[in-house]
């Protein structure tokens, strides 16, 4: 697992880790989303509620296709696709599509972006 420091809602984590290992993450480390990724090339996504119980991998219950935002993308085109796209976070990717940052509704609210702006 890798943290990011001053991200507390999420970390990344390799595909092969079980989800017992990867609810206790979310638990311990304030994580609502595991990014699955091998290096730097990002694989997938996981939210903290799809992490129900079982005896799988975070890679059998990822996100293959999460939604992203370049690098490049302002504020306003964050809180355009938060609200739009109904997802609680996007991944933030450089031109070689490799991750960043991410971006979350909790980010956006915590700068003083209006609830009603975001969406449900």
């Amino acid at each position: 697992m890798r943290r990011v420091p001053g991200e507390a809602d999420w970390c990344t984590v390799a595909p092969e880790l079980p989800l017992a290992s990867a609810r206790l993450l979310t638990w311990s480390h304030g994580a609502a989303i595991l990014v699955v990724a091998r290096g730097q090339a990002v694989l997938g996504v996981v939210h903290a509620g799809d992490l129900q119980e079982g005896e799988a991998t975070v890679a059998e219950r990822m996100i293959t296709e999460p939604w992203m935002l370049p690098l490049e993308a302002t504020l306003g085109d964050a809180v355009e696709a938060l609200r739009d796209l109904r997802v609680p976070g996007l991944l933030v990717v450089d031109a070689e599509m490799e991750l960043v940052s991410l971006v979350c509704k909790s980010h956006l609210r915590r700068l003083g972006v209006p609830t009603e702006l975001l969406g449900r």
